[in-house]
């Protein structure tokens, strides 16, 4: 049970994210910054530590610009 928060609060964000309702919906990896989705054609820049390090600086630096660019 040491888990269970952990896989209950994933379980929970998989539903809200439309489940197996939705097979377009976001796998693996996903990631949200600022409550808004990296777009999918992104998702290769998450497996770069230097570039997605460097995304998460610009985005720290000037939160307004990372919504404005976002889909």
């Amino acid at each position: 049970m040491k888990y269970r928060t952990f896989v209950t609060n994933s379980e929970d964000a998989y539903e809200r994210a439309g489940g197996p309702r939705n097979p377009g919906g976001p796998g693996t990896p996903t990631a949200e910054i600022d409550d808004v989705r990296v777009p999918v054609q992104y998702n290769g820049l998450l497996f770069d530590g230097t570039v997605f390090g460097s995304l998460l600086k610009k985005i720290r630096e000037d939160p307004g610009s990372w919504r404005a660019v976002s889909p």
